[in-house]
């Protein structure tokens, strides 16, 4: 029996993920900054080093501009746990706010018994 793997497509994140950032990717490259993908931000001591989904910069000087990260969010418009403390580390580290985007809103829907199901909208 095979294992399932929770994401075949490992750090890129799923299909609907990776298709969020090309769209992001393209509209800053259309403001006219050069975009980096996956960029690496060493945090501070005793913090989890972190990748930010998109940073971009001015093309003439380099200085970075915007940093953008992608992902889920609770019903409540709240990104998930996981995403919050990244943009709370990146945010610490580099002064900068980071710009988060929606790209699935998890919600629930109903208990019944001892079962909660949730359906996984599409924004």
């Amino acid at each position: 029996m095979s294992k399932k793997v929770p994401n075949p497509n490992g750090k890129k994140g799923s299909l609907e993920h990776q298709a969020k950032i090309k769209e992001i990717e393209k509209n800053l490259e259309k403001l006219g900054f050069t975009v980096k993908l996956e960029y690496y931000i060493k945090t501070m001591a005793g913090m989890k080093n972190r990748y930010v989904d998109l940073a971009a910069f001015e093309k003439r000087t380099k200085r970075l501009v915007e940093l953008h990260q992608v992902g889920k969010t609770k019903a409540n418009g709240e990104a998930v746990k996981r995403k919050q403390e990244a943009i709370e580390d990146i945010k610490k580290t580099t002064g900068k706010d980071v710009i988060f985007h929606a790209f699935k809103i998890l919600l629930i829907i109903s208990t019944i018994a001892t079962s909660t199901y949730y359906f996984l909208i599409n924004n």
